[in-house]
């Protein structure tokens, strides 16, 4: 690392101002996307870094707090520095969906649940605050990749833990295990609601909201 002594990378004021960044609640998306392996961005034409993969990660991509819900994936394409001619840098890039109208779903009148092809799902505690929901959401996302992964890999063990870390996170945002609300109300969650006390609201929705 001596040859990269002077550089900004390495010293001590940049690498603060960057945490300080992320205090103000700001993403590392590639980082967030890949907690347990090296990311880089970077193969200096040096010391044959890229056949070595002795790479740098130069190139950061944060997402504030109103779009990390948003965040669907995060990488690099690597294969790019590979090609003849290439740059030292690799893209780096991310995907979002729209968090315009992140609940696109119709809720019922008393807030208890929303609906998805006909049938009732719990909506999530309101009491929560903020930064407790949105630490669960991250959570629960996070989980739902690792389904994803565990699947393409084919491993039973680390997806039977994504899907336990799933129940757990929905319990903890009130989606799932005990009801939130305390006026005795029963539990409708899963239900199809044509089958429940919301079976007239239902019916009055618009047929393409149902």
């Amino acid at each position: 690392m001596r040859s990269w002594g002077k550089n900004a990378l390495v010293q001590p004021e940049p690498r603060e101002a960057y945490q300080r960044l992320l205090g103000q609640g700001w993403t590392d998306a590639l980082a967030d996307m890949h907690p347990h392996e090296p990311i880089y961005t970077y193969w200096a034409y040096l010391r044959d870094s890229w056949a070595r993969n002795a790479g740098l990660r130069l190139d950061h991509l944060l997402v504030s707090p109103s779009l990390i819900h948003g965040l669907v994936d995060a990488g690099v394409d690597r294969s790019v520095r590979g090609e003849d001619g290439a740059s030292d840098h690799a893209p780096a890039w991310i995907e979002l969906k729209s968090v315009s109208n992140p609940d696109p779903h119709p809720v019922t009148p008393d807030g208890l649940y929303f609906v998805v092809r006909g049938r009732l799902w719990r909506c999530s505690d309101p009491s929560l605050n903020s930064d407790a929901r949105e630490q669960l959401v991250k959570q629960l996302m996070q989980a739902r990749r690792a389904v994803g992964v565990a699947k393409r890999s084919g491993d039973n063990d680390a997806e039977a833990a994504a899907h336990e870390a799933i129940d757990k996170a929905k319990h903890a945002l009130g989606e799932r295990g005990a009801v939130w609300w305390t006026d005795g109300a029963p539990d409708f969650n899963r239900h199809l609601a044509k089958n429940t006390p919301y079976a007239e609201w239902f019916a009055g929705l618009a047929v393409g909201s149902r």
